[in-house]
């Protein structure tokens, strides 16, 4: 239909085409929605395969400090003249280890019991969560933990506090 056919009809014949083109249009406007969303992730996921083609170029194309700093950070600042950036990201990588190797695997070693594990010394009875430093216990068999409930200060786990570090 073309405007001047459009003109020519009543006002309720002009009303009564705009409501059918509204419920006719939705199919294709759906349609549209769903192509669009489907634009939208294969340019997240395009996004995401150049990213680390990028990054394969870079390591191939890249001279031997470029590769090393790969494994060790700020190798490849410092041989291209940009010592305090370098010696910056050394410092964070030793940082990091020390951590680690002082501190973290002991936390990362707790993961495992984040939130729920047996009491050692009454193993019918789990902790479940801290409140402070006093656990909150309850029976096996009580699933959600709402009777019985005991405060036990000697088997506190402070496992929730493996996030925090």
């Amino acid at each position: 239909m073309d405007y001047l056919d459009y003109v020519q009809m009543t006002r309720g014949q002009q009303i009564s085409y705009k409501i059918k083109s509204f419920f006719t249009g939705i199919p294709n406007a759906i349609k549209t929605i769903f192509l669009y969303i489907g634009y939208f992730f294969k340019s997240v996921f395009l996004f995401i395969v150049n990213g680390f083609k990028r990054y394969g170029l870079r390591f191939t194309q890249g001279d031997g400090a470029t590769k090393a700093s790969y494994i060790i950070m700020g190798v490849g600042n410092m041989a291209h003249k940009q010592i305090m950036k370098g010696v910056l990201f050394l410092a964070a990588e030793v940082a990091y280890i020390i951590f680690m190797a002082n501190f973290g695997m002991t936390y990362l070693s707790k993961i495992y019991s984040y939130g729920v594990h047996v009491d050692p010394k009454n193993p019918d009875f789990v902790v479940d969560g801290v409140v402070g430093n006093v656990p909150i216990e309850y029976k096996k068999d009580d699933f959600f933990g709402l009777s019985d409930q005991i405060a036990n200060a000697d088997t506190a786990d402070d496992s929730n506090k493996v996030l925090l570090f």
